[in-house]
């Protein structure tokens, strides 16, 4: 029955042919876009049978169209299940490497070769930190249009979720205030810091914001707004000097950096963690000429993250962000 069903005589069918290119194109699409166009053709396709438009047609060319529809909606649905079955094992691989590789703070401190030393409300650095392979501050403004689109997207599913235009505007705003806020690891050909990557390249970034005093009280102590309405007059100035560190936030696409890492999961998550700090190392040597002494602080309510926090030497405050997020805190005594 396939192979009739893909023979010249049916694909000339006026109403069933554009099944057939579908088919042909449908697998180039996400996962997301593969489901909207299946809904899209299903509704049409019942507009179609109920207006009578397909009465001249022989029972045999019916059952064909039928069944090429019901093969590619179980084809594709099938598609879609094993896609999200494997992004949920990798996602728990992730976690499970977090658990098993950074038990105790020991463990954190021999990922920076000692460079580090790690207490309860405390992180000294001995020495100066080497950045991970790929690390590079997002220097050009035209890297914020792929940074933005991994942030829409890890947090598509969240309560902060918010139009993708939006969080373009905000970051925008938070890279012209001060470009030193975003960080990037890429799969680039040259670790150069005056190459900008591809945006097929990178993978992950990190938002890591100097607050001034006024942007702490404001953020922390009055609540005033937000995440997602997070004020870009809170972040200090590309040559000022600032308060405190907030790690505001950090994300991957998940489908890159499974192919660039395949199931090497411990690499990829140190890689992850040497950048975050790689990128703190920055905003230190950038923002704090007068301090000794740092506070960086960060929040989430997430168990693995909290557990991960504690690892790094930050202990819970009794402090709130707006979107009622546990808070941490680690005061980094600077070289």
């Amino acid at each position: 029955m396939s192979q009739n069903l893909q023979n010249k005589k049916y694909r000339k069918k006026p109403y069933y042919s554009f099944l057939f290119k579908l088919s042909d194109k449908l697998n180039e699409l996400e996962p997301k876009w593969q489901n909207t166009v299946i809904l899209g053709v299903g509704i049409i396709t019942i507009i179609l049978v109920k207006l009578g438009l397909d009465t001249e047609l022989t029972s045999v060319s019916t059952i064909g169209a039928i069944s090429v529809m019901a093969g590619l909606v179980l084809s594709l649905a099938l598609k879609f299940v094993i896609t999200l079955l494997s992004r949920s094992s990798f996602l728990q691989e992730e976690h499970d490497t977090i658990e098993v590789n950074y038990q105790e703070r020991k463990q954190m401190q021999e990922l920076f070769e000692e460079a580090i030393n790690i207490s309860s409300g405390n992180l000294t650095i001995e020495r100066t930190l080497s950045f991970p392979i790929g690390f590079k501050m997002a220097s050009d403004s035209k890297l914020i249009q792929e940074i933005s689109k991994i942030n829409f997207e890890a947090f598509e599913h969240s309560r902060w979720n918010d139009a993708f235009d939006k969080k373009l505007e905000r970051n925008k705003a938070f890279w012209k205030k001060n470009p030193n806020t975003f960080s990037i690891l890429c799969q680039a050909d040259s670790d150069s810091d005056d190459d900008t990557p591809n945006a097929d390249q990178v993978y992950f970034f990190s938002n890591i914001i100097p607050l001034t005093q006024i942007g702490y009280e404001r953020y922390f102590q009055q609540q005033t707004y937000g995440d997602n309405d997070f004020r870009p007059d809170w972040i200090a100035g590309q040559n000022e000097e600032a308060h405190s560190i907030l790690i505001f936030t950090i994300a991957r696409d998940l489908e890159k950096a499974k192919a660039f890492f395949g199931d090497r999961h411990s690499l990829l998550m140190s890689t992850y963690l040497r950048a975050v700090s790689a990128h703190i190392s920055v905003l230190l040597a950038r923002h704090f000429h007068k301090q000794s002494q740092v506070s960086v602080y960060f929040q989430n309510s997430r168990p693995e993250f909290e557990r991960l926090a504690q690892k790094f030497g930050m202990e819970p405050t009794n402090q709130r962000s707006f979107d009622n997020e546990k808070c941490f805190v680690t005061t980094i005594n600077k070289l």
